[in-house]
C-alpha cells in the first residue's frame, strides 16, 4: 500500500513553549551595475500570482538527447532536450542511472561531478515518471533518491533546493525506528518510497539535472541583495529568499545568498560547488569564492504558510510567498519575524558577548564556543560536574523575551537537557531566579529546537541556564540561543505587531491560542483581556479577541490586508479575512523601583514612562535643599532617573521641658530620640518614680508629659510624745533619720536603748515606731551561787528553761 499525500510534513505535537525559532541574518543592499530591477517592498503582499512553474526561457544545457533502444517501457520524453550522457527528459529534466558506487555519499558526489544531484520527486506526474524509468532498468532493485531527512525529525528536503510538497511513502514508512534518514524507491512496492539508514545498500541511484539549476561561477560581484547566515544558510532558504525579492537568479556560496538578475560571469566545474550547506548539508552551497545558481521561477513554491517553508530550512526572517490555499493565487508574507523585541541576541551580537561555564567538557568539540543554535556540537560540561550551568554576557543591559535550545548536534553520542532554569543579572553578581526557579521544558531528542518565550521579559546583562542534570540524555550538551532586544533602542511606545496570518488548514491548530471574547469592539480592550489571562500578544479579527504566547507561525502579512474597522473603535482596525490585527500585552520593565531611605514609593510599577513617586515616612523630612522634581523617578529607556537622598528624621530643638529637682539626658534630638529626666536624690515624680522619658515626635516636638517638679516624698510625722523615749528630730521627709533614746531604766523591745528611723523616698519608713518600756529590778539568787541583779522590762520576753521550769534570768 501506498499512502500519497499533497505535503511532507510530519505530524506535530503543539506546546506553547516549543516551536522552530529562527535567527535573524545580515542583509546587504549593494549597489549593482546589473539592469535595473525593483525590490518588492518587504512589508506589502504583492497582488500578483507567483512566478509559474517553468520559465519560459530555461531548460536544461543541451547537446544531443542520449540515444535510447526500442524497448516499449522506455520512458517517452516531451521534447526536452538533455545533455550527453542524460536521458528520459522530461519537463526540463533529465536523468542517469550511477552504479556500484562504494556508499551513499559516493553516489552523491558521482551526481555533482556529472552535474547534476540525486533525484527529487516534487509531484505526482513526475513519481509516475520516476517508476517508468527504473521499471526500464530490470537491474534495480531499491534505488538512492536526492530526498533526505538532514536532522532525524521525519521533515524531509529535496537535495536539488526544491521546497517537497509531494510524498509517495509505502505503507508504514516513514519508519520512526533508528536513523533511518535517507530516501528509496522501493521496487518491491511500485518504487513507492521507504526511508532507510546511511550505511549499506543498495546499489544503484537514480540522478538528476533540470533546468532551474544554472551550474556553478564564479561568486557575483555585483548583487541586487545579499543575505548572509553562517548557521542557517541552504540552497531553498537562498531560492526563496530570492523569489520573495523577486529577483531571477539566486546564487548561494557558503553562508552567502546573493540575488542577481543574471548569470555570474566565469562558469566552472561542478565539481568545484559540491560544498554542503551550514544548515543543510546535503544541499549544494557551492564552493570557495564559487556559488551554486539557480533561476528561481523553476522552483515553483508551493508551500502553504511561514510555518511549512521553516519546516524544511527557511529560517532567515525575510519576504516569502506562500499559497495559503491550493490553487489560489500566492501572497507575500514576512515569515521569521516573531514581533517586537525578538532579535536573535548570541547570532547578531557575537563579537561582543562573552560566554563562561562552570567546567569545560574533556571532549574539544564541546566548547563555549560552539554553544551557538544550529551550529556545530554543541557546548558541554565536566562529567563531575554536579551544579553545570553556561552564562551568556553581553556588553549592555537587553530585555529578554525567549531562549531556544537544542541537544548536540552529534549523531554518534546523542546527547540533550531535558529541562533548565534560569537565572539573570544586571551587575554579574546579583541574580535573580526567572519565574522562582521553575523549571523550563528542553528538548526530547538531540536536534529539535525547543523556544520557551518568557511571559515576563527582564532586563539584564547577564543570563545563565542551569541544565536539571537528572533530565540530561546522555551527558548535559546543549546548543541555545537568546531572544531580545537591545533597551537603549526598544521603542516602548510601539504596542502594534502586525497583520498575523491564520491558517485556513483546520487539520492545523491556530496560530492564536483561546478565543476569549467575540464581542471585543476595540483593541485596548482586547489587549486588557489577553493581558489578565496571562497571554503575551492579544489579535482581533472583527469582534473575535483571541490571545496568543506566539504569532509568528504562518506569517504577516502587509497592514492593508486588515482592513476591518473596529466596532467599538472607528479609527482603529480590527484584522480581515484570516487575518489578525496583533498587539503585545507585555510591557518591557525598568530595574526593582530603588529604595529610598526612610521613604516609601507610591507603586511598585515598573512600566515604561511609570513615574514613582517618594514619600518621607513620618517623623521624616526630605534634607535641605531637596527640590520638587528630585523626590521622585520616571522609568526611562535607559533606566530610572536619579534615586533621590534619602529622608533624614525630623529634629526636635528648644522646646525640651525643664523640670525642677531633676537632671536630664538626651539620646538625641530628632525624630524617636529620648530624653531621660532623674529626679535627684531623695525626690521623686508625684507617682513615686524616680525617672520619667520624654520623646521627639514625627511633629518636631518634644512629647513635654512629664510632671514640672520632682518632690521630696513625706514619710508619716514622728509622734511627739512617746514614753521614756526622747526623739531627736522631727523631720519625716524623704531622707530624714530619726533617732529616739530611751530614759534610764527604760529600753526598747530587743532590749536596745536607742534606735533610728530613716524616711525613704517612697514615703515610707524603714521601720516602725516603738516607745520605750520602764524595766523593774530585783536582787536574787543566782542558780550556780551567788546573787544577780535582775531587771525586768516592759515588754519583755522571758525565756523559761523546759527541764527546770525555771525563767532563764539575765544579769542587769
Amino acid at each position: 500500500m501506498v499512502t500519497e499525500a499533497a505535503t511532507t510534513q510530519a505530524p506535530t505535537t503543539e506546546a506553547t513553549t516549543t516551536e522552530a525559532p529562527t535567527t535573524e541574518a545580515t542583509t546587504t543592499q549593494a549597489p549593482t551595475t546589473e539592469a535595473a530591477t525593483t525590490q518588492a517592498p518587504t512589508t506589502e503582499e504583492a497582488t500578483t500570482q507567483a512566478p509559474t512553474t517553468q520559465a519560459a526561457t530555461t531548460q536544461a544545457p543541451t547537446t544531443v538527447q542520449a540515444s535510447t533502444t526500442s524497448s516499449p517501457n522506455l520512458p517517452t520524453s516531451d521534447g526536452t532536450v538533455c545533455p550527453s550522457g542524460w536521458s528520459f527528459g522530461r519537463q526540463y529534466s533529465c536523468y542517469q542511472l550511477l552504479f556500484d558506487r562504494s556508499d551513499h555519499y559516493d553516489y552523491r558526489k558521482g551526481c555533482t561531478d556529472l552535474g547534476g544531484y540525486l533525484a527529487v520527486v516534487n509531484s505526482r506526474e513526475e513519481q509516475d515518471h520516476v517508476i517508468q524509468i527504473l521499471r526500464y532498468n530490470a537491474s534495480a532493485t531499491d534505488v538512492i533518491s536526492g530526498m533526505f531527512d538532514p536532522f532525524y525529525s521525519l521533515i524531509y528536503t529535496g537535495e536539488d533546493g526544491s521546497y517537497l510538497s509531494y510524498s509517495y511513502w509505502d505503507d508504514g514508512n516513514p519508519d520512526t525506528s533508528g536513523l533511518k534518514t535517507r530516501v528509496l524507491f522501493n521496487k518491491t512496492s511500485n518504487f513507492s518510497w521507504i526511508n532507510a539508514e546511511m550505511s549499506g545498500g543498495p546499489n544503484i541511484a537514480l540522478c538528476e539535472i533540470n533546468g532551474g539549476f544554472d551550474g556553478c561561477f564564479n561568486n557575483p560581484t555585483t548583487y541586487h541583495v545579499k543575505v548572509s547566515h553562517s548557521r542557517l544558510m541552504n540552497s531553498l532558504q537562498c531560492i526563496e529568499y530570492c523569489r520573495g525579492q523577486d529577483i531571477p537568479k539566486a546564487a548561494v556560496s557558503g553562508a552567502d545568498c546573493y540575488c542577481v538578475n543574471s548569470e555570474p560571469a566565469g562558469k566552472q566545474s561542478p565539481s568545484d560547488c559540491a560544498l554542503g550547506c551550514p544548515y543543510n548539508p546535503v544541499q549544494h552551497c557551492g564552493g570557495t569564492n564559487k556559488a551554486n545558481v539557480y533561476s528561481v521561477s523553476f522552483y515553483y513554491s508551493r508551500a502553504a504558510s511561514c510555518m511549512h517553508l521553516a519546516e524544511q530550512g527557511v529560517l532567515i526572517e525575510g519576504t516569502y510567498w506562500v499559497q495559503e490555499e491550493a490553487g489560489q493565487t500566492s501572497k507575500k508574507v514576512q515569515c521569521n519575524n516573531k514581533g517586537p523585541c525578538h532579535t536573535p541576541l548570541m547570532h547578531v551580537y557575537d563579537n561582543t558577548l562573552t560566554i563562561t561555564t562552570s567546567t569545560t567538557s574533556s571532549d574539544a568539540n564541546y566548547t563555549a564556543s560552539n554553544a551557538f543554535l544550529y551550529g556545530v556540537f554543541g557546548v558541554g560540561f565536566d562529567t563531575g560536574d554536579s551544579n553545570p550551568w553556561i552564562q551568556v554576557s553581553f556588553s549592555e543591559l537587553f530585555i529578554f523575551t525567549g531562549i531556544a535550545t537544542q541537544g548536540a548536534k552529534d549523531v554518534d553520542n546523542m546527547q540533550w537537557v531535558g529541562g533548565y532554569t534560569i537565572d539573570y543579572s544586571e551587575d554579574g553578581m546579583n541574580w535573580t531566579h526567572y519565574d522562582n526557579g521553575n523549571q523550563l521544558a528542553g528538548n526530547t531528542n538531540f536536534n529539535k529546537v525547543v523556544l520557551n518565550t518568557f511571559k515576563d521579559p527582564f532586563l539584564a546583562q547577564h543570563v545563565r541556564l542551569y541544565p536539571n542534570s537528572s533530565t540530561c540524555h546522555n551527558n548535559c550538551s546543549l546548543r541555545m540561543e537568546m531572544y531580545g532586544c537591545k533597551y537603549s533602542s526598544f521603542d516602548h511606545g510601539d504596542y502594534y505587531v502586525g497583520c498575523i496570518v491564520e491558517t485556513m488548514d483546520p487539520n492545523l491548530s491556530p496560530v492564536m491560542e483561546r478565543v476569549i471574547s467575540t464581542n471585543c469592539g476595540t483593541p485596548a480592550a482586547c489587549v486588557d483581556l489577553c493581558r489578565d489571562n496571562g497571554y503575551l500578544y492579544a489579535g482581533l479579527s472583527g469582534d473575535n479577541c483571541s490571545c496568543s504566547n506566539s504569532v509568528d507561525k504562518y506569517g504577516r502579512s502587509s497592514k492593508s490586508y486588515c482592513y476591518t474597522r473596529c466596532s467599538g473603535d472607528s479609527i482603529a482596525f480590527c484584522g480581515g479575512h484570516y487575518r489578525y490585527s496583533v498587539w503585545r500585552t507585555w510591557d518591557v520593565r525598568c530595574p526593582a523601583v530603588p529604595s529610598v531611605g526612610n521613604a516609601l514609593a507610591s507603586t511598585a510599577n515598573r512600566q515604561h514612562n511609570v513615574k514613582v513617586t517618594y514619600s518621607c515616612l513620618p517623623g521624616f523630612q526630605w534634607p535641605a535643599g531637596t527640590l520638587e522634581e528630585h523626590k521622585f523617578i520616571t522609568c526611562q529607556v535607559n533606566n530610572w532617573t536619579a534615586t533621590p537622598p534619602a529622608c533624614e528624621a525630623v529634629q526636635c530643638a528648644g522646646n525640651l521641658q525643664t523640670v525642677s529637682n531633676a537632671t536630664v539626658t538626651q539620646s538625641g534630638n530628632r525624630y524617636l530620640d529620648i530624653a531621660t529626666y532623674t529626679c535627684i536624690e531623695n525626690h521623686a515624680f508625684q507617682d513615686g518614680t524616680t525617672t520619667k522619658k520624654a520623646s521627639c515626635l514625627s511633629s518636631g516636638q518634644w512629647d513635654n508629659n512629664v510632671p514640672s517638679a520632682c518632690i521630696r516624698p513625706q514619710c508619716p510625722a514622728v509622734s511627739s510624745s512617746l514614753s521614756h523615749t526622747t526623739v531627736n528630730s522631727s523631720d519625716h521627709g524623704a531622707g530624714a533619720a530619726v533617732r529616739y533614746e530611751c530614759s534610764p531604766n527604760a529600753a526598747f523591745s530587743d532590749g536596745s536603748s536607742e534606735r533610728t528611723r530613716r524616711c525613704l523616698v517612697s514615703g515610707h519608713w524603714d521601720s516602725t515606731e516603738e516607745a520605750c518600756g520602764k524595766g523593774h529590778c530585783e536582787i536574787t539568787p543566782h542558780q550556780f551561787g551567788g546573787w544577780v541583779k535582775v531587771c525586768l522590762h516592759i515588754n519583755s520576753i522571758i525565756k523559761v528553761d523546759n527541764i527546770r521550769h525555771k525563767p532563764i534570768l539575765r544579769a542587769a
